[in-house]
C-alpha cells in the first residue's frame, strides 16, 4: 500500500519483485531497521499474522514506522542519565515528590541526610522522610509542599528548620520548595532542595545571645559606658 512504498522509498511495482528479506515471527510484535534508497533508516515495528488470499496460505505483514518515536525514547533516556548525573553531583539534597505528596526521587545527599535510603523512601509521604520541626518549639513544621503544588509559587524557608533524620540525628537547614512542570506547563510535582545550615545556624545563634547579653550589661551598668572607635570616635 502507499505506506509501505513511503516507508520503503519503493514503488508498488519494485515492491512486488523483490524477497521481503526480514524475518518473519508470526503473532509478534519485532522491530526492523530498514536502510532506504536515500540511504537513511528507518526503524519499524512489525507484526505478522497468517491469512488466506485468493485460496492460499499466505502471510499479512503490517509495518508502522517508529523512527520518530525510537528518537524521542533515546532523547528522554539521555535527558534522564544526565538529570541523575546533575542530581548525584548537587551538594544540596533533593527530593522530588508527586502531586500525592509522594517521593518519587531522591539524590545521595537527601539519602545521607534523612538517613533513608532511595529503595525505602520510593511513594513513602514526603513527611515521613523529609521530617522538619521548629528547632525553637520542637513542634512539627508546615509541610509547605500542599501550598506550592496550589499557587505554584516557589517558597523558601531558612529560618528554624530542623530536620530530624532516621536514626536520631538533627540538621539545620535552609530550604527552597519550587513546583515542577510538565511540558505542557501543568504542576506535576514538587521539588525539595535543602542545604546543611547546622554551623551557620549556631555561629548566628551566638551572636544574637552575645549582642543581647552585652546590651543588657550596657543598659543595666551602674558606671557610665561609653563605645568609641579605635579613632576616639564615639
Amino acid at each position: 500500500n502507499p505506506a509501505a512504498e513511503d516507508i520503503f522509498q519503493l514503488t508498488i511495482d519494485k515492491l512486488l519483485s523483490r524477497t521481503f528479506g526480514y524475518p518473519i515471527i508470526k503473532g509478534e510484535h519485532t522491530e526492523i531497521n530498514i536502510v532506504r534508497k536515500s540511504r537513511d533508516k528507518k526503524v519499524a515495528e512489525m507484526r505478522t499474522i497468517d491469512i488466506d488470499w485468493e485460496g492460499e496460505n499466505s502471510f499479512l505483514t503490517s509495518i508502522r514506522d517508529v523512527s520518530e518515536r525510537k528518537k524521542t525514547e533515546q532523547a528522554l533516556r539521555e535527558s534522564e542519565e544526565r538529570l541523575c548525573v546533575t542530581l548525584n553531583s548537587i551538594g544540596d539534597g533533593v527530593i522530588a515528590v508527586d502531586k500525592d505528596n509522594k517521593i518519587i526521587r531522591m539524590n545521595p545527599q537527601a539519602e545521607q541526610m534523612t538517613g533513608w535510603a532511595i529503595e525505602d523512601a520510593m511513594g513513602e509521604d514526603v513527611s515521613s522522610v523529609y521530617h522538619i520541626i521548629n528547632s525553637r518549639t520542637r513542634e512539627v513544621a508546615e509541610n509547605r509542599v500542599p501550598k506550592v503544588l496550589k499557587t505554584g509559587k516557589t517558597v523558601r524557608s531558612t529560618e528554624h528548620n530542623l530536620l530530624a533524620a532516621k536514626g536520631g540525628h538533627e540538621y539545620q537547614v535552609a530550604e527552597t520548595v519550587s513546583p515542577l512542570y510538565d511540558a505542557r506547563g501543568n504542576i506535576i510535582g514538587v521539588l525539595i532542595v535543602f542545604k546543611d545550615v547546622t554551623r551557620e545556624y549556631f555561629i548566628q545563634k551566638k551572636l544574637e545571645e552575645n549582642e543581647k547579653r552585652y546590651r543588657n550589661l550596657f543598659e543595666h551598668a551602674g558606671d557610665g559606658v561609653v563605645i568609641h572607635d579605635l579613632n576616639g570616635n564615639i
